[in-house]
């Protein structure tokens, strides 16, 4: 149950899934739909470079369950029991 409240916090983090200056820099080939699979991948993986995609000024946390802004959402990752979430993109557009 708290995966799947923490997978619907998710999307509704994908609508702000955008770059920053510097990160645009290094990942200017990657597209919105490349950087969301990358994001929700990381969720299992464990791999913080995708959290960067994210635009902090935009960035809403819809889950009262989790902290606010980018701290809570890197905390509820930190949480989460190694092997526990399961992300499995089948499909994006």
């Amino acid at each position: 149950m708290k995966n799947l409240i923490f997978l619907s916090g998710v999307i509704f983090l994908i609508t702000a899934c955008t770059t920053t200056k510097l990160v645009k820099e290094v990942n200017m080939n990657l597209s919105n739909k490349e950087k969301v699979v990358a994001l929700l991948t990381s969720i299992e993986t464990g791999d913080q470079q995708p959290v960067s995609y994210i635009n902090p000024d935009k960035y809403i946390q819809h889950n009262l369950m989790v902290g606010d802004g980018l701290a809570g959402f890197g905390e509820v990752l930190k949480q989460l029991p190694e092997g526990s979430a399961k992300a499995k993109v089948v499909r994006a557009f």
